[in-house]
């Protein structure tokens, strides 16, 4: 996860678990951890892009980190565009940044999927190119305890 060896009972998560993404400012929220799942995806509210003073394409978007919460406005650069496949089979473009993610004591680097989840009980989904070497113990919910915001790293 962190290039850091951990035993095996460090790098298990529960199918659910408390992350956070310090660079949109999101503070604690739920993840549901999806195995069957390739890209991970958030959901974000009133999805614009425009091309940034830096000459990138970037996402404007809101999104509800937790439930009853105030929506948070955040940007992004935009790192990919690509067609997706829902649960349902359906196939759509889906716009793509690159984020830190903080689960427990560890801090990585995530690709997200801008997506639509508001009928969804989770705001987050961390399919298998997001786990990093982690197993899920599909028993098991919130094994890790809640980001530990002292351990991310500055932004280089």
């Amino acid at each position: 996860m962190s290039g850091v060896s951990h035993s095996d009972e460090d790098r298990c998560v529960g199918w659910r678990e408390y992350i956070a993404l310090p660079d949109l400012e999101t503070g604690v929220m739920r993840a549901k951890f999806d195995t069957g799942a390739r890209t991970s995806a958030i959901g974000v509210m009133g999805l614009t892009t425009r091309i940034g003073a830096d000459g990138r394409r970037w996402a404007f978007f809101e999104l509800r980190p937790r439930i009853k919460a105030r929506v948070i406005q955040c940007s992004a650069p935009l790192v990919d565009e690509r067609d997706v496949r829902d649960a349902s089979g359906a196939e759509s473009a889906r716009l793509f940044i690159e984020t830190r993610l903080v689960l427990g004591a560890d801090c990585w680097s995530i690709e997200l999927g801008l997506a639509q989840r508001e009928t969804m009980r989770f705001p987050m989904l961390i399919g298998r190119r997001g786990m990093r070497g982690i197993c899920v113990d599909p028993a098991g919910g919130y094994l890790r305890g809640p980001p530990d915001m002292r351990r991310v790293p500055e932004i280089q």
